[in-house]
């Protein structure tokens, strides 16, 4: 179980009775709720009633076809996290799952761990993407009120597996959580406040969030994930994103780190 993460709900939809009730029995031992049906169309019913945060979907689908229970589900339901399952080697295939919505595509047949990692990411974009929606709500807020909270947001972001980072809109740092220091290999007693250099040696990165911080990059889909070594043979991924004010007024960035050091060392 994910500690720190608030508890949600996973639709696996495979046409494979194995691969689904396999599926339902990791990701329920990972703490979360677990639903499984095996076509698009009884997909869609469930996401009518239930309130989902992540969908496994299997591309090889009888009657409706995977691409296209994608599309709707990606047009009805935006807030959904999905995570394409396909047999298929291709990269055109993954491309157009993406293209389409899919968060992550996991190749069949996969293993358990790779499952596991494919849904802790989903998860942990599904627990980003609330904390933006929530801070677009905020009135009158800008992220330096934060330092404020200090005590409070410290405790909550620091229960997060992942490095998380805040700049206001100078891309100066406002807040740090404990895993980002441990992934960059500085010391945790590092004070926020300071440009981002001080914080990040890799200067496509820093370039990369000056411009989100400023509102330079503002669509979501213009915004490419960031691989990068910090050193000592790690390699870390950042997924960074503006956070919106009212009348869509820039007011920093948000950079997530997640170390997939084991997932370089398995592609090799």
């Amino acid at each position: 179980m994910n500690k720190g993460l608030d508890p949600i709900t996973v639709l696996v939809v495979d046409h494979e009775e194995g691969v689904r009730q396999g599926s339902k029995r990791i990701i329920d031992r990972m703490g979360c709720h677990t639903l499984a049906v095996d076509r698009g169309e009884t997909a869609l019913g469930v996401l009518e009633k239930e309130d989902v945060d992540i969908v496994l979907l299997d591309l090889e689908l009888p009657g409706m076809s995977g691409m296209k229970a994608l599309r709707i589900i990606g047009e009805t339901y935006p807030h959904i996290v999905m995570i394409v399952i396909t047999g298929f080697a291709a990269v055109d295939t993954a491309v157009a799952a993406m293209k389409n919505g899919a968060y992550d595509v996991l190749p069949k047949p996969f293993e358990p761990d790779q499952l596991r990692m494919a849904v802790n990411r989903a998860r942990e974009k599904v627990a980003l993407d609330k904390a933006t929606r929530r801070g677009q709500l905020e009135k009158e807020r800008s992220l330096a009120d934060l330092e404020t909270e200090k005590s409070l947001v410290h405790t909550i972001v620091n229960t997060l597996p992942s490095g998380l980072l805040v700049t206001n809109p100078q891309g100066r740092v406002v807040l740090a959580n404990a895993a980002f220091f441990q992934l960059m290999g500085l010391s945790s007693t590092t004070e926020p406040g300071q440009s981002l250099e001080h914080y990040i040696h890799e200067e496509g990165l820093v370039d990369l969030l000056l411009e989100i911080s400023r509102g330079h990059r503002l669509d979501f889909g213009d915004i490419p994930d960031y691989e990068f070594s910090p050193g000592s043979d790690r390699f870390l991924m950042a997924l960074a994103r503006p956070v919106m004010g009212d009348q869509q007024r820039c007011l920093g960035a948000v950079l997530k780190l997640e170390d997939i050091t084991a997932m370089k060392a398995v592609d090799r």
